[in-house]
């Protein structure tokens, strides 16, 4: 039910049932497989939330963060990616530069350990844009133009349907813009 209505925009209603779902999980025991459950309810509710609350807040934050910890504990990196992207731009927007800093690290860091360059591309445009509102201009340029190097418009086009909703080139390219334009 919460698919649905989020696939209609129907947003609140949306979150209603994720949050039931998540209510619901409260009476099973603790496992691998309630973990699961809840870690694919926190990501579905995570674009209504975002949808009705916005990046910045509290309740975008809540539903990231709780993500997280169950992606770390599941060791469940495809889905690391994109929950990393949110709390990170969550930070970004609402100012918390180191905080956005510390968490395109953790990408960073994370991507490193992975074949597929995609994480890899990403965890540069996050580096650089985390850097570029520290004013460390230098070092952005350095992770912006690598971001760029390692962007196949045939394998990457499709990142910003996966949970990053922006193209990583286009967005390097307007950031690199500034970057240099300072």
């Amino acid at each position: 039910a919460g698919e649905h209505a989020r696939d209609r925009s129907a947003n609140k209603e949306a979150i209603h049932h994720f949050a039931e779902g998540l209510k619901s999980l409260e009476v099973l025991p603790e496992s691998e497989e309630r973990d699961r459950r809840e870690l694919a309810l926190r990501i579905a509710s995570i674009t209504p939330v975002i949808a009705v609350e916005g990046y910045v807040a509290e309740a975008t934050a809540r539903t990231a963060e709780r993500a997280l910890v169950l992606c770390r504990q599941l060791g469940d990196v495809d889905r690391l990616f994109p929950v990393l992207y949110v709390l990170w731009v969550n930070r970004l927007v609402g100012g918390k530069y180191a905080d956005a800093l510390r968490l395109s690290e953790e990408f960073f860091e994370e991507a490193n350990r992975q074949q597929d360059p995609g994480p890899r591309l990403m965890s540069h445009r996050l580096r650089g844009f985390s850097l570029f509102m520290l004013g460390d201009l230098s070092a952005a340029e350095e992770h912006l133009r690598r971001s760029l190097e390692l962007y196949d418009p045939q394998r990457h086009n499709g990142l910003k349907n996966k949970g990053y909703g922006q193209d990583p080139r286009c967005a390097c390219e307007a950031f690199m813009s500034l970057v240099r334009w300072l």
